[in-house]
């Protein structure tokens, strides 16, 4: 194992590490502590040397770092160079320079789809099968529980009220796909809950969310809940990459794959945490799913 530089901060998702070159050791314990996991004492899979660009404009931030992508051969811009990139030598090693203005309070949560972004790179290297997901990822019986939904669905609701139990994530979970099934992780990014744990379990089932008058349990159609599905997954995209059809058709892809592993149910309910009685009996006592 190489010696870890002072001034690199390791963010490991899975099994997969990103190590981020710092302007300071400061700097990077200062990501150790805005992820609350400590740096990583793997080898990473892929490198990001990461500048820092004083500016005395205002910036616009992209809603998305990944439709506000251009790749152009061996560098990309993101937005109106909020952030430029270099691939420096193959796609295990990229010169960021981002502007001081995205690092700052709430931007840097929109900052970390950079770091989604080098997540697929490192799955790339890695040839592994997992993808991020936009969902509250709940332990419940030691099983995992997904929570996915469109912003204001209720994913943060749905960890605040799920205290009692074992909460992975309220905004990004990891999918890992294996023989046996669908393995449901947290991961360090950062949503609206902070008492996330990490951890881990097979995945039990899927809830689409949505608010109702009663905690009301519901089996959508394939053709719906496959496209609801492959709008919460995290666009594939690497480093070196933009988002293309391709990657559309991938996410349809994994959404499909999902439907076809586990149950996936719409959820419509309340905010208390009655619904997860309502889970438990579909579960846990015998209770037969109900239809649409």
């Amino acid at each position: 194992m190489s010696q870890k530089n002072i001034n690199e901060y390791r963010l490991e998702v899975g099994n997969h590490v990103t190590g981020i070159l710092c302007p300071s050791g400061e700097y990077a314990g200062s990501l150790a502590d805005y992820f609350g996991a400590p740096s990583s004492v793997k080898e990473p899979d892929v490198i990001l040397q990461l500048n820092i660009v004083v500016h005395d404009d205002e910036i616009e931030i992209p809603e998305s770092l990944f439709t506000a992508k251009k790749v152009d051969g061996r560098t990309f811009v993101i937005g109106d160079g909020v952030i430029r990139g270099e691939i420096a030598s193959g796609p295990a090693e990229i010169r960021l320079w981002v502007k001081k203005g995205l690092m700052i309070g709430q931007r840097t949560r929109v900052f970390e789809q950079i770091l989604y972004q080098a997540f697929y790179s490192c799955r790339m290297i890695r040839q592994s099968n997992a993808v991020l997901a936009h969902c509250s990822g709940v332990l419940f019986r030691k099983d995992g529980f997904m929570f996915a939904g469109p912003s204001g669905s209720g994913k943060s609701t749905i960890a605040s009220l799920s205290r009692g139990h074992h909460v992975l994530n309220d905004e990004i979970c990891l999918l890992e796909f294996g023989t046996s099934g669908i393995t449901i992780h947290g991961t360090p990014f950062n949503g609206f809950f902070k008492d996330k744990k990490g951890g881990s379990a097979p995945l039990k089932a899927v809830f689409l969310l949505g608010h109702g008058a009663s905690h009301t349990i519901s089996s959508p159609k394939e053709a719906d809940a496959i496209p609801l599905l492959a709008k919460e997954i995290v666009p594939p995209v690497a480093l070196h990459e933009q988002q293309s059809v391709r990657i559309f058709i991938a996410m349809m892809d994994t959404a499909e794959a999902i439907y076809r592993s586990v149950p996936v149910y719409r959820l419509d309910f309340l905010p208390d945490a009655g619904f997860w009685d309502e889970i438990d009996r579909l579960f846990y006592s015998g209770m037969e799913r109900t239809t649409t």
